[in-house]
């Protein structure tokens, strides 16, 4: 169900049911800069806070880790979950509303939520343990943070965000650091053991929320997550080549990426910083996703962050940047057609049109077109990006043709062609272009 955006949202931070802190308003479905974190002398260079991309109107639930997760915090989550589904049952057998007394949001939402990141540092923290005796290594954790929420989809009209509904959940664990040590103390052995491990992190963001709703007593799998490890399986599964880029062959790789303009920025800045990427051919598009999985590692440690970036990877991507440039060029190109027929009607001459399009709007087509592969190939486009480029040069032909229908005998069959194209590329929500490109006409 999709709900209109101009709903406003006041954000709450809470713990145990109490509101901490509460502060501003933000329309419903619009994004959010979350600025959260900790203090510690084990920091080093690292920011105590992290930028965090968050949408108004979901519901983030915050995990930590602190040397080991507590048999006492865990009970604790697992009783509320038990406490709220005996009242659900209840509710479900008697239909009595006073089942319900009492339940919150933080009851429903908010403890599945909590279950699903303290899962996930509990079941990290039980590999750990098994890997260090097999590999001879010793760790000392400290802590780790990330957060389990509820995801939002927001569709836009002209740029403008008109409705959001539901969509999935996010896991995203934003700091594990720990001390590594080898027994015997051989450098290299930690780096292996980084290497090895580093996988397992990333995989258990999609793997737990997987576990978490899916159905046991089905054999079918009905839920479907997304990590940087496992998009990276994907990729490989669909035949995509695999590659790891560094100093040395950065040059060579480059070109044949195709991901979008905030991916491949981070990956110039890590290659520069002289660390290793590791990346896929093209973006994965998968269960309803399309995005990129890449890791990017300290050669040295070992240690680095496994990243997803996906539409909401940036303010504007580069499948946005393509339907912006064609929006643009059909809007001029249907400009120039509407006035040379008014032209043409003006002087009785039924050859202006046809002249002037074809030394004027031609090229001026052709000369857009050739810009758009240029830019394109330098900035590593996409071919979603090229079609979403043709996407919006439809679109702006349609929406210039079709306002000026009335008062031009040329812009009423051009703008019924456009009208109709227009319809079947974006109100089809089965077709890739309607999401894809940021857009929802």
């Amino acid at each position: 169900m999709a709900l209109p955006t101009s709903i406003n949202m006041t954000p709450k931070l809470t713990l145990d049911g109490e509101v901490l802190l509460s502060k501003g308003s933000y329309k419903l479905g619009s994004g959010v800069k979350l600025k959260y974190g900790y203090s510690s002398p084990y920091s080093g260079s690292l920011p105590s806070l992290l930028d965090k991309d968050i949408t108004a109107g979901s519901y983030y639930a915050i995990g930590y880790n602190l040397q080991g997760m507590s048999q006492a915090q865990l009970e604790k989550t697992k009783k509320t979950l038990e406490d709220t589904k005996a009242k659900l049952e209840k509710f479900q057998a008697s239909k009595d509303q006073t089942a319900l007394a009492g339940l919150t949001k933080h009851d429903l939402t908010g403890a599945i939520m909590q279950a699903g990141v303290q899962s996930y540092f509990a079941v990290l923290q039980a590999q750990d343990v098994i890997a260090q005796k097999q590999a001879g290594i010793i760790t000392n954790p400290y802590m780790s943070i990330g957060t389990f929420g509820t995801g939002l989809s927001t569709q836009y009209r002209f740029g403008l965000a008109i409705n959001t509904k539901p969509k999935g959940v996010i896991m995203d664990i934003d700091r594990i650091l720990k001390q590594t040590v080898d027994k015997d103390n051989v450098r290299a052995n930690v780096t292996a053991y980084n290497r090895a491990t580093g996988p397992s992190m990333s995989l258990n963001e999609n793997l737990i929320p997987e576990q978490l709703f899916d159905d046991p007593k089905t054999t079918e799998k009905e839920a479907q997550g997304i990590s940087a490890v496992k998009a990276l399986q994907i990729a490989s599964s669909q035949g995509q080549t695999i590659y790891t880029v560094t100093k040395a062959n950065y040059a060579e790789i480059l070109p044949k990426l195709n991901h979008s303009t905030d991916v491949m920025t981070d990956v110039r800045n890590a290659i520069n910083a002289g660390k290793e990427v590791t990346i896929s051919q093209t973006q994965v598009h998968a269960f309803g996703w399309s995005g990129t999985g890449y890791i990017v590692l300290d050669p040295e440690s070992g240690v680095g962050g496994y990243l997803i970036g996906g539409g909401a990877d940036g303010g504007w991507t580069q499948e946005q940047a393509g339907y912006a440039s064609g929006l643009s060029a059909g809007i001029a190109i249907s400009g120039m057609l509407i006035a040379f027929d008014g032209l043409s009607a003006i002087t009785a001459d039924p050859l202006v049109t046809p002249i002037l399009t074809t030394f004027v709007i031609l090229p001026f087509l052709i000369g857009n077109l050739i810009g758009i592969l240029i830019s394109g190939t330098l900035f590593g486009w996409s071919d979603l990006a090229y079609s979403c480029y043709l996407a919006g040069l439809v679109n702006g032909l349609a929406l210039s043709a079709l306002g000026f229908m009335w008062g031009s005998r040329f812009s009423g069959g051009i703008g019924a062609l456009m009208a109709l194209l227009n319809i079947y590329m974006f109100h089809d929500e089965t077709l890739p272009v309607a999401s894809a490109c940021g857009v929802n006409i």
